[in-house]
């Protein structure tokens, strides 16, 4: 319907679509000339684009990622660190937040995917229900890990706050990040340990709002976010393909 009325999306929504509908909703988007953003708050938190600097000044090119996501979100209150609300996702909602995880991980990489491995829990109790996706990149100079799932029981707090994993751990060609969001950074190279907040930036669901006038009023269409959501909804169908059948997948052009 927007594209039919020429008008800008916003996407706060949910993007747990199938692979021909995703298609159908990219080539829409390209034929109509809107702007498109998704809304993808890990992208555009203070810790991520400090250390997307970091990387281009101090730290040098990762070779690891270890992403550590929190299912601690119940279904009938899914809120983003934005606030916005949208519906629960369709069958597991592990999957939309592990497809969040991938974008953010491939985001920081800024390098090709060649392969995917997925693994799955299930379990009667949700406690023990996990995922976990590796991700290969190009000449098997980086790995990511990504694990998603709630291993210690809701209502455990103080199990859950102790020695709990920062969100990702980075490490580079010159030293190691790790981050919390939205805002928190401590990173370390042969000086030592930096401990950087962030708690100065703008909120950011209002940067988000920000980016999204800058685009709509922009005579240069941006259509990155189109084709990033949609890179990681292919990952992730592979990832679950590669649970079922048990085997790591190889990824063509």
């Amino acid at each position: 319907a927007a594209c039919r009325a020429g008008k800008a999306v916003y996407c706060a929504s949910a993007l747990n679509l199938a692979a021909d509908r995703a298609i159908e909703v990219r080539e829409r988007v390209e034929e109509s000339g809107i702007a498109f953003m998704a809304e993808l708050p890990r992208r555009h938190a203070p810790a991520t684009v400090r250390l997307r600097e970091l990387i281009a000044s101090r730290l040098g090119q990762p070779w690891l990622l270890l992403c550590h996501g929190k299912d601690d979100r119940s279904l009938q209150d899914l809120t983003r660190s934005t606030a916005s609300r949208y519906r629960p996702a369709t069958g597991d909602s592990q999957w939309q937040t592990m497809l969040e995880l991938v974008d953010w991980c491939h985001y920081i990489s800024d390098r090709k995917v060649t392969s995917v491995l997925g693994e799955e829990h299930h379990a009667d109790r949700p406690n023990k229900r996990w995922k976990k996706v590796q991700l290969g990149f190009a000449n098997g100079e980086l790995t990511a890990e990504i694990f998603c799932g709630r291993t210690i029981p809701r209502g455990w707090q103080e199990a859950v706050s102790y020695r709990s994993p920062a969100a990702l751990q980075v490490s580079c060609e010159n030293g190691v990040a790790f981050l919390d969001l939205p805002s928190t950074l401590v990173w370390f190279d042969e000086a030592g340990r930096h401990t950087e907040r962030l708690d100065q930036d703008r909120p950011v669901g209002e940067q988000m709002l920000m980016l999204f006038h800058r685009r709509v009023t922009s005579l240069v269409r941006n259509t990155d976010d189109l084709r990033a959501t949609y890179h990681a909804l292919a990952l992730i169908d592979a990832a679950r393909q590669s649970a079922e059948e048990g085997r790591r997948l190889d990824l063509d052009s």
